[in-house]
């Protein structure tokens, strides 16, 4: 679980602070990791649909608890940043426009040409940098280790997705890129199925109904809370024949039935990381299966923790 953690982890932080983590400063890594899981258990449905002014006056303890660990992860995430901030004012460091090196240089290029507003401040990049990495580190890791605890239990899959990989690759003699994608159709189902079974999130945000409207022929009101339960959808029935068995297969026999796995949600509003995500998953599952063999040591669980809060985590392979 670490190693995974810990890949996902670097690649997050090379892109928002230019900073990977290696054995020398893991330690630094599993800080933020400890603050974001804290700030992720008291997190629930409840908290997304009550107002702010009923969490402070009626549950004060939760929201203070909540806000603690908000603040504490928010301090670990944007560390560097802050110290970036710094070094920009003593003059140790400048913003190069032509060679920007991450999120956090481009973030405060923008503020030195335009000045700090309402949503470029140094406030919203801490924020920001939080939000980049809560939303991008958590998914894709307990994808990640959802995905392997299913491939376990069906060695078969693997293997085929391996003997397609090795074909791809020519015998292996190169890493899996993103320019394999249109030659792997076996693994770009596996991963549907994986993120099918994961469906991470229980429920997409919460948003306000802005009119009078119909839902699946029921009257919605404006002003009505909405959200979509996309768990629920990846189990329909309807759409996934057999929904309980882990079928990569299915989306070979139908290659339209994958547009209809929406574990980043959809519209305007859909994961802001969903392209980095899909990156990850396909080059991170694609060159391990590419070179390693994996077997099971010990018991293996598909049972997940917290399946009816705002996002479902699994039990952890050791």
């Amino acid at each position: 679980a670490e190693f995974f953690d810990l890949t996902v982890g670097s690649i997050i932080n090379s892109i928002l602070v230019g900073k990977r983590f290696e054995e020398h400063n893991k330690e630094e890594f599993l800080k933020i990791k400890q603050s974001m899981d804290a700030s992720f258990e008291t997190f629930s449905p409840f908290d997304m649909t009550v107002p702010v002014w009923f969490l402070k006056y009626f549950f004060p303890r939760r929201f203070e608890q909540m806000r603690d660990n908000q603040e504490t992860s928010k301090d670990f995430a944007a560390k560097e940043a802050m110290k970036r901030i710094e070094d920009i004012k003593a003059g140790k460091y400048v913003i190069d426009e032509n060679n920007l090196q991450d999120y956090t240089d481009a973030f405060l290029l923008k503020i030195q040409k335009d000045g700090e507003n309402y949503d470029f401040n140094t406030e919203s990049l801490r924020t920001m940098l939080l939000d980049l990495w809560i939303t991008g580190q958590e998914t894709t890791t307990t994808t990640l280790i959802s995905g392997f605890n299913q491939l376990l239990l069906h060695p078969e899959v693997m293997d085929k997705a391996r003997t397609e990989l090795m074909k791809v690759t020519e015998n292996g003699s190169r890493p899996l890129s993103l320019a394999d994608r249109v030659s792997t159709p076996y693994l770009n189902a596996m991963i549907g199925e994986i993120q099918r079974h994961a469906s991470i999130l229980n429920v997409s945000f919460w948003k306000y109904n802005l009119e009078p409207t119909y839902m699946g022929g029921h009257p919605v009101d404006s002003g009505a809370l909405v959200t979509a339960q996309l768990s629920a959808l990846h189990v329909n029935e309807t759409v996934f024949k057999n929904p309980q068995d882990f079928d990569p297969e299915r989306f070979i026999r139908d290659e339209k039935l994958l547009q209809k796995v929406i574990p980043f949600g959809l519209g305007k509003r859909s994961c802001l990381g969903e392209s980095l995500a899909r990156s990850e998953l396909y080059l991170i599952f694609g060159n391990l299966l590419l070179r390693y063999k994996f077997k099971p040591h010990g018991p293996l669980s598909t049972k997940e923790i917290m399946p009816y809060s705002a996002g479902k985590r699994p039990f952890k392979l050791e």
